[in-house]
């Protein structure tokens, strides 16, 4: 994903040893901290080995302890990135229910549940990403009033395709009725 560029690299080694779940609840409960990853050999490593695991899990406390046991951890606040991933992670979900024949109220109301969002906010993310990656082909002086239109439109049909014409996303110059892919 292009967004993983411009994350620190403590990060995109986190993802790749915990996982996206496991690093996201890290840096939403520890960023901005330095923690001490412990080695687990006294009871007070004992003791910071519980409170990581509270926060990743025992698998990826595990795995944390096996790469960076006896360092003291700098865990980055990286907020707005992680933000950007979740977003994409939503909007990649979303296309590809809908696309699989769901109900757009139905995605949207599991997507909810699983990010701990309202529904209101997942159709704002949803709304966003659509406007963000919109590209008028024909027409460079589209109006705001057509866009909401035009996502209005993709979120009433039951496939989610885009049924405005002049309309495309990058990467689907081939077809100018697609729906955003991530």
């Amino acid at each position: 994903m292009s967004t993983q560029t411009t994350l620190p690299g403590v990060v995109l080694e986190l993802l790749e040893l915990i996982g996206r779940e496991a690093t996201s609840e890290l840096v939403n409960r520890l960023g901005g901290t330095t923690f001490p990853i412990p080695m687990r050999k006294t009871s007070i490593g004992e003791l910071r080995y519980k409170v990581l695991a509270d926060v990743v899990g025992e698998t990826a406390g595990q795995a944390l302890v096996e790469r960076f046991g006896g360092t003291n951890l700098y865990v980055p606040r990286c907020a707005k990135e992680l933000q950007v991933m979740r977003d994409a992670d939503i909007n990649a979900t979303y296309v590809r229910e809908t696309n699989a024949g769901r109900s757009s109220a139905e995605v949207v109301n599991e997507l909810a549940r699983r990010y701990r969002l309202t529904d209101r906010s997942v159709w704002y993310i949803l709304n966003c990403v659509l406007k963000k990656h919109c590209q008028v082909t024909e027409n460079p002086a589209i109006e705001r009033a057509e866009v909401k239109r035009w996502v209005l439109a993709v979120r009433a049909t039951s496939k989610g395709r885009c049924i405005w014409p002049g309309m495309k996303f990058p990467g689907h110059a081939d077809t100018p009725f697609t729906t955003v892919s991530s």
